[in-house]
């Protein structure tokens, strides 16, 4: 019923979170529906207040669930960075080109959205180069900045992916794990 797509590419700490998940996730949807896929009258101990999560399968016609900025990024800081689409995203990836590429924000959910948290897994699809996510950088503004631990940037190295998880209670990005 439910399936991790690009399973390989996760690191096993991730893929075993996400495991976890979806597991959560065949007990809700045993203990809410027929086999027919009908709703029971249950109450719900987990609520879904909103996406941004989009799982989908082989049978899905659309693709919301991944931002791929379409052309490299060239080398350069990118602050409050808010591709198109990003807003309704489970995974950004980004590629850079000719260079290193530096983040210092990503947008925070807007009020219109009603969101108290996000989780978003943030790709780094270049081969060979590395982006960067600056913490508590003042290029962007401070409710779309990232809080890191220790203080320190986080590089993504070339293939490599990190959870960010946005809370109201900081109104920052901070790393998941």
């Amino acid at each position: 019923m439910y399936g991790l797509r690009n399973r390989p590419s996760l690191d096993p700490a991730t893929a075993k979170e996400l495991d976890a998940f979806l597991s959560v996730l065949r007990t809700v949807w045993s203990r809410e529906h027929n086999d027919d896929g009908t709703h029971l009258d249950v109450e719900r101990p987990i609520h879904w207040l909103t996406g941004p999560w989009i799982l989908g399968g082989p049978e899905a016609v659309r693709d919301d669930a991944y931002v791929r900025i379409p052309t490299p990024l060239p080398t350069g800081t990118y602050d409050d960075f808010n591709p198109p689409g990003f807003d309704t995203a489970i995974v950004m990836n980004v590629n850079a080109t000719g260079g290193d590429i530096t983040i210092t924000g990503l947008q925070a959910p807007g009020p219109a959205t009603n969101l108290r948290r996000r989780l978003v897994l943030f790709r780094n699809e270049d081969e060979n180069l590395n982006c960067v996510l600056a913490h508590q950088d003042t290029g962007s503004a401070a409710i779309n900045r990232f809080r890191f631990p220790n203080n320190a940037d986080i590089t993504l190295m070339p293939n490599e992916s990190v959870w960010l998880l946005y809370d109201i209670k900081w109104l920052r990005w901070s790393k998941v794990g």
